[in-house]
């Protein structure tokens, strides 16, 4: 997949945005609060209906504007497909060559991103909900039926949750065998695509920080020496009382440990920002491997935190990868390592010019 034409309308301060893309390298550069990073934002919107920031969606329409328009053509196998979003404040419309899009399951399959920001490190910092997104986005993009068993195992959550709030626990014994094997084929996913990754990452990290001895533990969110079935079963007079399901995947985590301490922690700000540039990377390598997707990487001044030696690392293995590279910086030269870039942008509030 590529973007080869990107359009924004009302979204933050761009304006009358119409961008053409490289299918390799694009650097955007300019000022603070000029829109660089708004950008990138807008392009995560269209391909997952919300923001890497934690904004509303309210938040993302430009002040004295009723609604945001985003648009891109998408390249993919030779063919080429039109994406659009309209967001009002209480309606949002997706639509793929004219016609309305079923879900956002159907735009995130077309732009399959990998964001990388001054916010990634909250990967580590942050609550298990941001590391189970992470991961599950990751599953996404590598199995095509991962989104059925994922719709599966939370919809027989709803209605076990909704039954218990309720406190029918006949019916919520009637829903845990459909909840357990959804949680199963979760779970199995989950645990497939973790061995296959940990290669990619276990490679990116021994080569850019060789001195920490970094490593994940993934916990299903149930104890694996006991069945979940049983657990439910014994769990559920509790579980009547708290008006949830305590056991599941939706209870997951993927930890990562340096030296028996959490990474978040132990790690330098620094390192802690390589470490997950390093997952997104071997994600986005995975993501590529099968040959179905290519992967689209935004990637948010990559200068910060980052020394000039560890800004080399990292780059290498950006540009040696099989992907769309979109990257913002304050300058030019923020970037200088970069020895040729085939498109340069130069962003000055909000309005957008090409740089030859």
């Amino acid at each position: 997949m590529t973007i080869v034409q990107l359009e924004v309308e009302g979204f933050r301060n761009l304006r009358g945005v119409s961008l053409a893309l490289d299918p390799q390298v694009n650097l955007i550069y300019g000022d603070n609060a000029s829109g660089k990073t708004s950008l990138l934002e807008s392009i995560h919107v269209l391909a997952r209906g919300r923001s890497f920031k934690r904004a509303r969606s309210e938040q993302l329409i430009q002040r004295g504007k009723r609604r945001f328009v985003l648009g891109a053509r998408i390249k993919v196998d030779g063919h080429s497909a039109w994406l659009g979003m309209e967001r009002t404040a209480g309606r949002t419309r997706v639509r793929v060559d004219g016609r309305t899009a079923e879900s956002l399951s159907e735009t995130a399959w077309l732009l399959p991103i990998h964001a990388i920001n001054t916010e990634s490190h909250r990967l580590l910092i942050g609550g298990p909900r941001e590391r189970r997104s992470a991961l599950d986005w990751g599953v996404f993009h590598v199995e095509q039926n991962y989104r059925d068993r994922w719709r599966r195992f939370y919809q027989a959550l709803r209605q076990r949750n909704a039954a218990l709030q309720a406190g029918d626990s006949r019916l919520a014994r009637a829903w845990e065998p459909e909840l357990v094997a959804g949680a199963e084929g979760v779970d199995t996913s989950r645990r497939v695509y973790l061995e296959t990754l940990w290669p990619e990452w276990h490679r990116l990290m021994t080569d850019w920080m060789p001195e920490l001895a970094l490593h994940w533990e993934f916990h299903s969110g149930w104890p694996r020496n006991s069945t979940l079935g049983a657990l439910l079963g014994e769990a559920r007079a509790r579980e009547i009382e708290r008006g949830h399901t305590i056991y599941g995947p939706h209870r997951g985590d993927l930890r990562f440990i340096v030296e028996g301490i959490d990474a978040g922690q132990y790690l330098s700000r620094g390192q802690q920002k390589l470490a997950v540039i390093a997952f997104w990377l071997a994600q986005a390598a995975l993501t590529a491997r099968g040959g179905r997707q290519r992967p689209i990487l935004l990637v948010d001044d990559l200068a910060a935190e980052l020394d000039v030696g560890r800004r080399e690392r990292v780059l290498g293995g950006l540009l040696g990868m099989d992907a769309q590279l979109l990257l913002t910086a304050l300058t030019r030269e923020d970037l200088r390592l970069i020895s040729c870039i085939p498109r340069v942008f130069h962003v000055e509030q909000g309005s957008y010019c090409k740089m030859v």
